[in-house]
């Protein structure tokens, strides 16, 4: 199912997506028209899905009530951006969590096993899928 398709009619749009040749610039004008109206968009996926002019206009159109945006295009994003006065807008820094050290040595140890048996990693990156 394309995004569009899933996006149709939602009162509330969730981005999530790895960033690909295929994603950027997902979250544009011809999506955001698709949503219900007064839709409200959580974009925690990657800064370059977002066609923010398209933001813009889906808000002061009142297509969309409100956005909520975690990534950025530009990282910091600079202090002139007209996102940071946009009533519509909630802006969280891009904080997602913080990494424990015993998880994170339990993963590379985990992962530096299977490669040495000859198996898959699962966090690895696949270039092919683009994340």
């Amino acid at each position: 199912m394309a995004v569009t398709e899933a996006a149709t009619g939602a009162d509330y749009l969730i981005n999530l997506l790895p960033l690909t040749k295929a994603t950027e610039g997902a979250l544009n004008a011809d999506l955001f028209a698709r949503l219900a109206p007064g839709a409200r968009l959580i974009q925690i996926g990657r800064g370059e899905h977002l066609v923010e002019g398209d933001l813009i206009a889906a808000l002061d159109s009142s297509q969309m009530s409100a956005a909520s945006l975690d990534v950025f295009r530009q990282a910091p994003l600079p202090a002139d951006h007209p996102f940071w006065a946009h009533p519509k807008l909630r802006l969280t820094p891009h904080l997602a969590s913080h990494t424990l050290p015993d998880e994170l040595v339990r993963q590379v140890i985990a992962c530096a096993r299977a490669l040495r048996d000859g198996e898959t990693c699962d966090s690895i990156v696949d270039p092919a899928r683009g994340y």
